[in-house]
């Protein structure tokens, strides 16, 4: 025990609160589930109250997955069970559960048709993914943004499929867009306002999609703003 480094006593710390964290914020989510449906349809402070709550509970949720999934990325031990795996049907879940986010700031999620894509993913880590890019969107954009999410087969090379998540925000300058996907960096240029968080969502993409043997990137959205992509091999088992 005493010949451990500081980052290994750092990562076990982490590791153990934020699995000590997941008990009691699944009983706050299951507690505002129920209040639901006993209230029925509450007036219009309990509905704030209850929203609010909520809100916050799956924020924290988040932030738990992120800070598990991060301690566990130096260790060689960690590795994503992969199975195969429709991820259309998986997006889709993923933006449901970020409509309702979303309508709070009058945004909407936009998923645009396309066909059936099977890869040889792990389904929970790659739910986060996209959860972690509907969040870092729905921050930076402006209220009222649509953010527009596809998932593509590239023509040029059918055994790679992309995931885009595009917001209407001030966009992200070419210098910095390395710098986004690393652990507790934020953005301090005088075009984006300070938002909430810890700045670990983007970097926990980026090694996700690496132990997918795939790879992170960011371009400008078509209408202003920036679109994040993550392109994965289809075929691997």
């Amino acid at each position: 025990m005493y010949d451990q480094s500081f980052d290994e006593l750092r990562t076990g710390f982490t590791a153990a609160v934020s699995h000590e964290l997941r008990t009691p914020l699944t009983q706050m989510r299951l507690s505002v589930d129920l209040l639901r449906r006993a209230l029925g349809e509450p007036d219009g402070r309990a509905r704030r109250a209850l929203n609010a709550v909520d809100r916050g509970t799956h924020q924290l949720v988040r932030l738990v997955e992120n800070l598990l999934t991060y301690a566990k990325v130096d260790s060689p031990q960690w590795r994503v069970a992969r199975r195969p795996t429709e991820l259309r049907a998986l997006v889709r879940t993923a933006v449901d559960v970020f409509v309702p986010v979303a309508a709070n700031t009058g945004a909407t999620i936009a998923l645009a048709d396309g066909e059936d894509v099977v890869a040889s993913v792990d389904p929970d880590r790659f739910h986060q993914v996209v959860a972690n890019l509907l969040e870092n969107a729905l921050k930076y954009g402006p209220g009222g943004q649509t953010v527009r999410v596809s998932l593509t087969v590239r023509r040029a090379d059918a055994g790679v499929v992309e995931l885009r998540v595009a917001d209407e925000g001030p966009g992200i300058p070419p210098a910095e867009r390395s710098a986004v996907w690393q652990p507790f960096e934020r953005l301090t240029t005088g075009s984006h306002r300070t938002v909430d968080g810890v700045g670990l969502g983007l970097a926990v993409v980026r090694e996700i999609v690496a132990q997918h043997d795939g790879a992170v990137a960011i371009e400008d959205a078509a209408g202003g703003g920036a679109c994040f992509v993550v392109a994965l091999p289809v075929t691997r088992a």
